[in-house]
């Protein structure tokens, strides 16, 4: 019964169908969007982060 309990909280926590923390912060305060590997053209790194730090915000 406990670990449904944690497993429920960590999904309302975390919940899979919002963006990240990191992904909305780059979203608004970079107005910049998530790249896996490296920013396109001409485009540059903003130094955040998107989906918990797995991809780069990058802004044009």
């Amino acid at each position: 019964m406990k670990l449904q309990s944690l497993l429920f909280c960590q999904g309302a926590l975390h919940p899979s169908n919002w963006p990240a923390p990191d992904t909305l912060e780059c979203r608004s305060q970079h107005h910049g969007f998530c790249k896996r590997y490296n920013c396109p053209g001409q485009t540059i790194p903003t130094g955040g982060t998107c989906q918990w730090g797995t991809l780069i915000c990058c802004k044009s």
